[in-house]
């Protein structure tokens, strides 16, 4: 039997291999972190389109109450909906709060841009013109609406 008097027991990891596992685990989370915050985006994107849809519903059911005339503007057409019961409580997916209508508004510029200055990320936004409306969503940019494939996103009737 040859004992080997030289033979240590390895109690732990070296300095080095932890450091070289920091730097790659450093390393992967920086090539996913961007993916994932722009996953996020895309998703709270989809919310909005969502609330978008929800609000096209209630323009819809407005416009048949009104035998084919479209609400003037936002705040008729949720007097209208709260009054028959049908309007929804938005949840503003940037901010997680509910969104009575209060911050709805009821114009927006042909190029896209929210015409009130200061129009929050998430909200919906309704244009109504005799038998037609639009319903716009903004961005994570506040101030301006949803893109889709470089257009503005938005929903009507026409």
């Amino acid at each position: 039997m040859i004992i080997n008097k030289f033979h240590k027991k390895m109690a732990g990891f070296t300095l080095v291999e932890l450091m070289v596992v920091i730097v790659i685990i450093s390393i992967l989370l920086m090539l996913a972190f961007p993916n994932f915050q722009a996953s996020q985006n895309r998703a709270k994107e989809a919310g909005v389109k969502s609330n978008m849809y929800i609000f096209h519903q209630c323009a819809e059911v407005y416009t048949i109450d009104w035998g084919g005339i479209s609400a003037e503007n936002a705040e008729n057409l949720k007097e209208e909906a709260i009054a028959n019961k049908y309007w929804k409580v938005f949840i503003n997916p940037f901010t997680s709060k509910l969104d009575l209508g209060t911050t709805t508004f009821n114009t927006v510029s042909s190029d896209g841009l929210i015409d009130p200055n200061n129009f929050p990320a998430g909200n919906v936004a309704y244009k109504g013109q005799g038998n037609t409306y639009a319903i716009y969503g903004a961005g994570k940019d506040g101030g301006k609406a949803i893109l889709n494939k470089g257009l503005v996103y938005y929903l009507t009737n026409e």
